[in-house]
């Protein structure tokens, strides 16, 4: 077993492909995404979960990819994130 098999396996995310930027980039999606999820899907909420300001979770959001649509309640999926 070569190095890259065996990191893949302590790390699913790793790949040889990917560089460290894209493996941070989704590590950060999903930290993101599950603080929103804490949160019920409040930006200002999450953001004090994170240690952040909400400025920075929606820079963050829109460098990631994280649209409002991918982060809508699931309880009310017409409601918003605010």
């Amino acid at each position: 077993m070569h190095e890259g098999q065996r990191l893949s396996l302590i790390f699913p995310a790793y790949n040889e492909e990917k560089n460290i930027e894209k493996a941070v980039q989704e590590f950060e999606k999903e930290i993101i995404l599950d603080a929103l999820k804490r949160t019920d899907y409040v930006q200002t909420r999450a953001a004090v979960l994170l240690g952040i300001s909400r400025r920075m979770l929606k820079y963050r959001m829109d460098t990631l990819g994280i649209s409002r649509t991918d982060v809508q309640s699931p309880d009310n999926t017409s409601e918003m994130v605010q």
